[in-house]
């Protein structure tokens, strides 16, 4: 007898996703590719499935899940178009989980359902010019003036950079600290 790697639940979401990105995603990726164009209502039309809610309390409209469901999902999308794959693993992985994880409980209502529902997508930004994307090196500062943030840095390659809203930015906010102390 041989074990599968996946449950019954997770084998029924692989076949959702492929089914969903042969149909609505395939048709356009060679068009997108050769014109640039962002391939907006497939990524918007990928919230119906729900995949943009895996990992993220129900309270803030998410479906619960695991991070093998959001393996299947990247793997489903990647086997069509690479790029639309990052740009859910940027939104979903990197800008909504740290809200998820991180985030203040206001931050989580405010932010969270929008993201759930691809209204508006996340972006991260952490890479910089002198020191990549190496977090214990970043330059960028924020300092807390009149109740709000203030940054002072530079960023570059900012996956989802161009159609993001909202932007998770690693910054130092005490500059004689070290990041190891």
């Amino acid at each position: 007898m041989t074990e599968t790697l996946y449950t019954e639940e997770e084998l029924i979401l692989k076949k959702t996703i492929r089914d969903f990105v042969n149909i609505e995603l395939a048709p356009v990726v060679a068009e997108n590719d050769r014109t640039g164009n962002f391939p907006s209502k497939p990524i918007k039309d990928l919230s119906t499935l729900g995949i943009y809610g895996i990992g993220i309390d129900e309270s803030y409209g998410g479906v619960g899940g695991n991070s093998q469901q959001s393996s299947i999902v990247v793997e489903e999308i990647a086997r069509v178009c690479a790029a639309s794959s990052v740009t859910y693993i940027a939104h979903h992985s990197l800008a909504m989980y740290a809200i998820h994880k991180f985030g203040t409980k206001e931050q989580k209502k405010r932010f969270l359902p929008s993201m759930v529902n691809a209204t508006t997508l996340g972006a991260f930004c952490l890479t910089e010019p002198a020191t990549g994307s190496d977090a214990a090196g970043i330059e960028t500062t924020a300092t807390y003036i009149n109740n709000e943030y203030l940054l002072n840095g530079t960023k570059t390659y900012i996956t989802n950079g161009s159609i993001a809203e909202i932007y998770i930015v690693f910054a130092k906010t005490h500059q004689e600290k070290s990041v190891y102390s």
